[in-house]
């Protein structure tokens, strides 16, 4: 039985990974028809211009598309931290509704005091913020919640992504109780075409806002493939249908 409601706990489908070779007619096309999508870019410095890793001027031309929907930007390595803290990012990237935080995600660059300077600096450009939680960032998440005033919370959201963007799908769909049912959560791993609509019928049961995000699921040969999103958001689609 589908757990549809009225006002969906499924809020946004996060697709990441469009790159050079995404043709943004085709983004054009899929946000006028599912306006909860989110299409989420990589940057990564040293990576520009490869496959999942747009250019700059394809970043400009997806920004001043002005596409419907959400758009958010996944800040990874340790270039990108050191620009955010020297106040160099290129500067369209601050245009995405969201900036994920994918910090000491493989290894540890960073110390902790470091890491929330770069939560409280990233959370000043303006986006709200995905901080990618797993077992070594759980510590400092909770920290940078805790020192929040109540006004800002809802502005940090938090992506559950125990395999830190390896794409392995976790033994259980679960949500930390201790950062409390208020958070706007994200679900990664493994998710694609193939098992969207079994995971999202999960994660609806847990009665708390969600979105699911995914990468290498989206892609045939390494490219971004766009008939694969638009499954997932047919999938989405049905379940955030009103009942009855």
């Amino acid at each position: 039985m589908t757990a549809a409601l009225a006002e969906p706990l499924l809020e946004r489908v996060s697709l990441t990974g469009p790159d050079d070779q995404t043709a943004l007619q085709d983004l054009h096309a899929l946000s006028l028809a599912f306006p909860f999508v989110e299409w989420a870019l990589l940057y990564v410095p040293h990576n520009e211009g490869v496959a999942r890793n747009p250019t700059r001027d394809w970043r400009q031309a997806f920004f001043d598309a002005q596409l419907p929907g959400f758009s958010a930007v996944h800040l990874c390595g340790k270039q990108a931290f050191e620009q955010l803290l020297a106040d160099q990012l290129p500067a369209e990237l601050v245009r995405a509704h969201r900036l994920q935080l994918n910090i000491n995600a493989r290894k540890r660059e960073f110390s902790e005091e470091q890491v929330l300077e770069v939560y409280r600096r990233a959370l000043g450009l303006g986006p709200d913020l995905i901080l990618q939680y797993h077992a070594d960032s759980a510590g400092v998440i909770q920290r940078f919640l805790s020192e929040l005033p109540r006004s800002e919370r809802p502005r940090v959201h938090v992506l559950l992504d125990d395999s830190r963007g390896l794409g392995k799908t976790p033994q259980t769909w679960h949500w930390p109780q201790e950062l409390g049912a208020d958070v706007f959560y994200g679900f990664a791993g493994g998710l694609g075409p193939d098992n969207i609509a079994g995971v999202l019928e999960q994660l609806q049961q847990h009665g708390v806002r969600y979105w699911p995000d995914m990468e290498s699921g989206l892609r045939t040969l390494n490219r971004f493939d766009i008939g694969k999103a638009q499954q997932v958001l047919q999938a989405a689609a049905r379940l955030r249908q009103p009942a009855g």
